[in-house]
Order: structure tokens, then C-alpha cells, then sequence
């Protein structure tokens, strides 16, 4: 489900991995280098960041992390409070969220799900299509079909946001992109059917296999797990006065 090697096509970002102690690995007629082992916390770094002040590089690797969160949680989250337990919502937020689904024919949870599904059939017509149509394709039919769902009273504005926001917090973290798809599928059908409960044991569930994955011998949450105190001053934090080819105790 995550990825158990890292893809570039930056050649200070493959160097970098290689002075930090990693292996590349290059195929004739592919523009990518592949590098192992591969982390969780590198899908939260990017080459930029020792470009920059430590106090912002830090600031946007932890915006990254909240938006992998969102994205995989927020649909999940929406339909468990909206439909078992309202009580836990503001009054104000509760009323909103009745009366935007008034006379709607469908479930929260299948309104959710269909208009995630919609922005997956868009996204990927918008990736094979040709770069110059593609964009203006992805992007005329999402404002054109979310106009239209509202208009005819298939979603509310509510659901749409909800589904919108989760959807673009993907594209923050590119590297878990696809595993972010399934499991936010995962995660709103756990929720559809047992509410936060389901989500709960989804995400100890999750937690439990990601703690056991293991990238060519190598603990797939370290520094977090096992725990490497040299490790944790670059993993969300960027200290300062700190290089790219920092040498790493993998």
C-alpha cells in the first residue's frame, strides 16, 4: 500500500540520498532514479526545504502531515459525525449541515462516496489527456459537475467542500498519493457502516501494519520507531545549520 522506495527525477535529491547512505538504482531509458530504503518521513520532506529558513522548512512539513491527515480522514470524519453522532457537531454547524441536505435522495454516506468517485473518474481523465487539455478538462468538469450536483439537488454544498478539500490536501504529499486514495475509500466505508468506533479500528489497524513495515530491513517509521534521537532533528523539525548529505544511521 505505501511506497517501499523513493522516485526522483532531481539530481540533487539523488545525490543527496546517496551521500545520506541509501542505494540508487538507474535503468537505462527511464528518467527516474529509484532509491532504497525508503521511509515514511522522507514523503514529508522535499529538497526545497534546506533552500529555506529551518523555522518555515519546519512550519510546511508539518502543514504536509495535517493535510495527509485531512485527506485520508476528513470525508471518513464528516460522514461518521453527520450521520451517528450529530451531537458531537456545533448546534450552529449541525443546522447548517440539516438544512444543505434537505429533500436530498441519498445518504450522507453514498453522497460521499459518489462524489469522491467523480473527482477520481476526473482526476485520472485529467492525467491521460494531453498536459495542455488535461488541465482544462480536470478543471471544467469539476466546477461544471459540482455546479450541476448542487443544482439539481444530488449533493450539498457541505459534501462537496468536505470531498474538494480532501482531494487537493492529496496532491500536497505526492509520494502517498495513491495510498491516500485507498484509504480514504477505506476509512468512509468504515465509517458508513460503524461510525467513529470503525474508524478507530481502522486506524489502529493501519498503525499496527505500517509499524511492522519494514523497507529493505529497515523500520519503515524510523526515526520515529525505533527511536533515533539524531534521526528526529530531521524528520518534521529542520534545525538549523543543517545540509543536504547529512550522513544517517540506517
Amino acid at each position: 500500500l505505501f511506497p517501499l522506495m523513493g522516485s526522483t527525477e532531481k539530481v540533487d535529491k539523488a545525490a543527496s540520498k546517496l551521500l545520506a547512505g541509501r542505494v540508487a538504482l538507474l535503468v537505462d531509458g527511464s528518467p527516474f532514479v529509484l532509491t532504497a530504503p525508503y521511509v515514511f518521513g522522507e514523503s514529508l520532506q522535499s529538497a526545497e526545504d534546506y533552500l529555506r529558513t529551518p523555522y518555515y522548512a519546519t512550519a510546511i512539513r508539518c502543514l504536509r502531515l495535517l493535510s495527509l491527515v485531512v485527506s485520508v480522514f476528513l470525508p471518513a470524519l464528516f460522514v461518521a459525525l453527520g450521520e451517528f453522532h450529530p451531537e458531537l457537531l456545533p448546534r450552529a454547524i449541525r443546522d447548517t449541515l440539516g438544512s444543505s441536505r434537505e429533500g436530498l435522495p441519498f445518504s450522507l454516506f453514498w453522497e460521499c462516496f459518489f462524489s469522491l468517485l467523480v473527482f477520481e473518474l476526473v482526476r485520472e481523465v485529467g492525467v491521460r489527456m494531453p498536459r495542455t487539455v488535461g488541465d482544462a478538462v480536470g478543471l471544467v468538469a469539476s466546477i461544471i459537475l459540482g455546479d450541476a450536483a448542487v443544482e439539481a439537488g444530488l449533493a450539498s454544498t457541505l459534501v462537496i467542500m468536505a470531498v474538494a478539500l480532501s482531494a487537493v490536501c492529496a496532491f500536497i504529499v505526492p509520494a502517498m498519493q495513491y495510498a491516500t486514495v485507498l484509504l480514504r475509500f477505506s476509512f468512509l466505508f468504515l465509517a458508513g457502516f460503524f461510525g467513529l468506533p470503525g474508524i478507530f479500528v481502522g486506524l489502529c489497524f493501519l498503525m499496527a501494519s505500517v509499524a511492522r513495515l519494514e523497507s529493505f530491513g529497515v523500520p519503515y517509521l524510523s526515526p520515529l520507531s525505533p527511536v533515533n534521537p539524531k534521526g528526529l532533528q530531521d524528520l518534521l523539525l529542520t534545525l538549523p545549520k543543517k545540509t543536504l548529505g547529512r550522513r544517517e544511521e540506517l
